[in-house]
């Protein structure tokens, strides 16, 4: 199920690195 949404792939495979914004620093 994480290969067809992306946003359960992310959620499950980085779910701490996403909202800390390390590995994608956005601001």
């Amino acid at each position: 199920h994480a290969l067809g949404d992306p946003t359960v792939t992310i959620e499950e495979v980085t779910p701490p690195i996403y909202p800390s914004g390390k590995l994608f620093p956005t601001e």
